[in-house]
C-alpha cells in the first residue's frame, strides 16, 4: 500500500499529546480505533540530517515493536506506517494507565494491583530476554487492558536493543523512580510482587537486582553530594 492509499484510510480525530519529538493522535485506521504517532521535523537541523534521524528513529521503533509482538509480548499491534510522513499507526489499547490506578485512594477489585505488578515483572523480564530495553519505563507508559486485565507496554520512542544487564536494571530503576510520588509503603509492597514476577521469568535475576541496587545507591550518593 502506498502512502496516499494509507492516508486515505487514516482519520486523525484528536491530538492527545505533543512532545518535543512527536505528536500523538487518537483516530482510526481502516475503521479500527488507533493511536497515530507522528514525529516532528526540527527546523533547526539541516533538512537532510533531520530526515535521516526521523527515518532512523521510526525504523528503530517499528523494529522494537515488531520483535516484541513476534515474541508474544503485550505491545500494541502495528497497524501501518507512513515513512514519508514519519508516522506509525498502532492499535488503541482501551483501559486505564497504571499511574491512574495508583492514584486512586481505594483499590478496585476490577484491577488487583498485586497481580498487575507481578504481571508487569514477568513482562519486563520477557522483554529483556528478547534484548529489548524500553528506555522510558514509567507508570504512564503501562496501560491495563480493560477486557483482558493485562498490562500493555506502550511508547517505544526511546527503546533499543541490548543485552547489557545495566540497561535492564536502568529500565527498572526508571520504573521505580516514577512510583515515588505514590505512598512509599504501598509501592514497597507492590514492588515486591514486581520482583517476584521478574525473577520467575529471568534466568539470572540476581545479576539484574544487584545492578539495580548499585544504580540506586549511585543516585543517592549524587543527590547527597549536591546538598
Amino acid at each position: 500500500m502506498n502512502s496516499q492509499d494509507l492516508q486515505a484510510l487514516l482519520v486523525m480525530e484528536k491530538l492527545i499529546t505533543k512532545g518535543a519529538e512527536a505528536e500523538i493522535y487518537l483516530g482510526s485506521y481502516m475503521n479500527i480505533k488507533a493511536i497515530i504517532k507522528r514525529r516532528i521535523p526540527k527546523k533547526y537541523r539541516h533538512p537532510t540530517l533531520d530526515e535521516q534521524l526521523l527515518q532512523q528513529r521510526n525504523k528503530k521503533e517499528i523494529k522494537v515493536i515488531s520483535k516484541g509482538l513476534f515474541k508474544g509480548l503485550p505491545f500494541p499491534r502495528l497497524l501501518g506506517t507512513n515513512m514519508k510522513k514519519h508516522t506509525i499507526i498502532l492499535e488503541f489499547i482501551d483501559g486505564p494507565r497504571l499511574n491512574v490506578l495508583l492514584s486512586q485512594s481505594t483499590p478496585t477489585e476490577e484491577y488487583p494491583l498485586t497481580d498487575i505488578f507481578q504481571q508487569i515483572g514477568e513482562i519486563i523480564a520477557q522483554m529483556h530476554l528478547s534484548s529489548i530495553v524500553h528506555g522510558d519505563l514509567t507508570a504512564y507508559n503501562i496501560i491495563i487492558h480493560k477486557g483482558e486485565k493485562k498490562p500493555y507496554i506502550i511508547d517505544f520512542g526511546l527503546a533499543d536493543f541490548s543485552t547489557d544487564i545495566e540497561k535492564f536494571a536502568s529500565d527498572i530503576v526508571t520504573f521505580y523512580n516514577t512510583l515515588k510520588v505514590f505512598p512509599q509503603q504501598k509501592i514497597s509492597k507492590l514492588f515486591h510482587f514486581f520482583w517476584n514476577g521478574y525473577e520467575a521469568q529471568f534466568p539470572e535475576p540476581k545479576k539484574v537486582l544487584n545492578k539495580y541496587k548499585q544504580i540506586l545507591r549511585r543516585g543517592r550518593y549524587f543527590l547527597a553530594s549536591e546538598r
